[in-house]
């Protein structure tokens, strides 16, 4: 039961967040800002690692068809 109770004592938490950023929309919006400043390094590292991953796929692409060219032009030679 000490699980259930803290679950619930958690959703109260977050109810209560919720209920504050209701009545006070442009402090919400304010708050979430500046945690985005906060962690700007993460947001910063989160979006190259990204930009990386489309990269390889990119690139990955690329290679794919120029190989499935030179199949295609080796089957007819």
């Amino acid at each position: 039961m000490p699980q259930s109770s803290n679950m619930w004592a958690s959703f109260s938490v977050y109810q209560q967040k919720n209920a504050d950023a209701l009545k006070n929309p442009l402090g919400a919006v304010h708050s979430v800002l500046d945690q985005i400043v906060k962690n700007k390094e993460g947001i910063q590292n989160t979006v190259k690692i990204i930009a990386g991953l489309w990269m390889a796929k990119k690139s990955m692409g690329i290679c794919y068809s120029a190989w499935r060219s030179v199949l295609k032009a080796s089957r007819f030679s």
